[in-house]
């Protein structure tokens, strides 16, 4: 109970800028009340697979390792999170605030990143394999060593960005402006 009560803290911000830990099952639930703002929050390790978490905000929070698999995060604040080792496979990220997050060695395979900010997101290692990218901005986005065959690249911005590893994709599927 002492946990629910502190997750229920953080999301009626009667805590502000303090890190709270709360399970998959509060932070379902406090959506489900009409919570959206989760900033700040650690999520690591959590099981949200499938979650419909549309429009919350996650700025600056911990879901390191957490399992967002088909998750519904479109419109969704994710500045200057730490998802290092998340898997979003298949996640729904369509125009949603991904700058100076960290997805390390994230797995967002056949992710949807259309519209997506990832500016100078770090995605180190991550794979991105048939992700859709379209209309996503990857300015100055780091992405050594990260996995991107098949992805699918309309429209995207890649201002400032060291397209090196999009040289070694295979597959890829680009188009833009006519």
């Amino acid at each position: 109970m002492a946990k629910a009560k502190r997750g229920r803290a953080l999301a009626n911000k009667e805590t502000p800028n303090q890190e709270i830990r709360m399970t998959a099952g509060e932070i379902v639930a406090a959506y489900a009340e009409g919570k959206r703002d989760f900033r700040e929050v650690i999520l690591d390790g959590e099981q949200l697979a499938g979650a419909d978490l549309r429009a919350a905000c996650f700025l600056q929070a911990k879901l390191r390792g957490a399992n967002l698999e088909e998750a519904k995060l479109t419109s969704v604040q994710f500045k200057m999170a730490d998802l290092t080792g998340a898997r979003l496979v298949r996640a729904r990220l369509n125009a949603t605030d991904l700058i100076w997050s960290n997805f390390e060695n994230a797995d967002l395979r056949h992710a949807d990143l259309t519209g997506a900010a990832m500016y100078q997101a770090n995605c180190t290692n991550a794979d991105l394999r048939r992700a859709h990218l379209g209309s996503t901005s990857l300015s100055d986005a780091i992405l050594k060593g990260t996995k991107l065959d098949g992805a699918m690249l309309f429209h995207t911005d890649f201002s400032d960005l060291d397209v090196g590893p999009f040289c070694d994709a295979k597959k890829l599927n680009y188009g833009g402006p006519c």
